[in-house]
């Protein structure tokens, strides 16, 4: 099963009791601070848990994994060489200081079965390369972006695209915005797909509330993009 399966309900569950805690923090301290202090430590646990922090899908490792800075520079070319034939895989809309990237991570390029956290996470980990686009522009160290980043896998936009019987389909979570000048076609170019592909809105790849806005706090975002709770 993908990691992201079971990490975004586990992440969902503790951003409620974080809220929970928040909303409820001075009664609760005032008639019961020990259980305060259970409550704090759930809201945090999956932020510290070492699922979270390293979960590798089978067969897959970040050392055979293509480095996410070469993918990034291979899609900022405004018009990247043809590619063929279609693969499957998986991708990103990222923001950087220079404005929206579309990385696609194809699934002839690395084995195994990775998720979107899998690519999002890691010293090679598409994270890191975010970070370090960012660490000028910001002024501030890429380990402290990247650490604030790499727990956001849900804050940008996302999708997959699927292989059934050469036919192609490619799910989202319908968050591209204008903004962001990354068509449909793009994506489609970029796995190599020429014929017919039909989108399909996935509820699992939509982002994540809570991820988008401390995304948007690090990185001094005034833009926004649809998000889910």
């Amino acid at each position: 099963m993908s990691p992201d399966l079971i990490l975004r309900p586990a992440k969902r569950a503790s951003e409620t009791v974080r809220s929970t805690f928040l909303k409820n923090s001075n009664d609760l301290a005032r008639h019961c601070p020990a259980f305060l202090c259970m409550l704090y430590m759930l809201a945090n646990d999956y932020r510290h848990s070492s699922v979270h922090r390293n979960p590798i899908a089978p067969g897959f490792s970040s050392s055979n994994a293509p480095l996410a800075e070469t993918l990034l520079a291979r899609w900022s070319d405004p018009a990247p060489s043809p590619i063929s034939p279609p693969v499957a895989g998986l991708f990103f809309v990222v923001r950087l200081p220079s404005g929206w990237k579309c990385v696609a991570f194809r699934s002839d390029e690395f084995s195994g079965n990775p998720g979107h956290v899998d690519l999002w996470i890691g010293r090679h980990g598409l994270a890191a390369c975010v970070a370090k686009q960012w660490e000028t522009f910001l002024g501030r160290n890429t380990r402290f972006i990247f650490d604030e980043l790499e727990q956001c896998c849900y804050g940008f936009p996302r999708g997959r695209v699927v292989e059934n019987r050469k036919q192609y389909r490619i799910f989202h979570g319908e968050d591209f915005t204008r903004r962001m000048r990354i068509s449909r076609s793009r994506v489609e170019h970029m796995f190599g797909i020429s014929m017919p592909c039909k989108w399909r809105f996935d509820e699992h790849e939509r982002c994540l509330r809570s991820d988008s806005a401390a995304v948007r706090l690090l990185l001094n975002l005034n833009e926004t993009w649809p998000t889910c709770s």
